[in-house]
């Protein structure tokens, strides 16, 4: 008969959540792992998996509380700027929030992946097509709506907004200035008026 768990799945994977968003992939042992969840070794590989199991249950987590509502922001918005407005001022938000690591979990793990592990990289590279897909998805609304000239290259814009994205989030890491990080999506703003 197995032993009843005697721990909280979802606070040990909010702390492997937070090691990995700190450090990124590699940057994560095991042992940094159990440290973050408080579990055992047999409790760690049991309940979640190996480290690439593990990572993907906790960019699972990091998507449903930091992502999913910037993606919100961008599917309900009411016009192009306001959407964009929103999903930047969630992203410096949740990149500055004392309680989180700075920055981004994947766009952490991205700048700091060596080990070149197909199965997270094909999970960085789904989690950037989606989100691109829905800037793209903002910027076609906004130019049938007229909100855009016609002749603005929207593919190209959403390229540029993801990098913007990706930039800011580094730029927390290095220097979680709100000011600084505010000024460089207002100048990705005036880009696309």
């Amino acid at each position: 008969m197995a032993r009843p768990r005697e721990f909280n799945e979802t606070e040990a994977l909010s702390g492997a959540m937070n090691a990995f968003w700190t450090s990124g992939y590699d940057g994560t042992s095991i042992p940094d792992l159990l440290k973050a969840t408080g579990l055992s070794r047999s409790s760690l590989y049991e309940t979640f998996g190996d480290k690439s199991a593990l990572f993907e249950a906790a960019t699972g987590l990091y998507f449903r509380t930091h992502g999913q509502p910037r993606m919100e922001a961008l599917r309900q918005a009411t016009s192009t700027m306001q959407g964009l407005r929103r999903f930047f001022g969630l992203q410096i938000g949740s990149c500055l929030d004392p309680k989180s690591p700075n920055g981004c979990l994947l766009t952490n793990t991205c700048t700091s992946l060596s080990s070149h592990d197909p199965k997270i990289e094909y999970m960085l590279r789904k989690s950037n097509r989606l989100f691109r897909a829905e800037l793209l998805a903002l910027l076609v609304r906004g130019q049938q709506a007229g909100e855009i000239p016609q002749d603005r290259d929207v593919e190209s814009l959403s390229h540029m907004l993801m990098a913007v994205s990706f930039g800011l989030n580094v730029a927390a890491r290095v220097d979680p200035d709100r000011r600084s990080l505010h000024a460089m999506a207002n100048a990705a703003l005036k880009a696309i008026e």
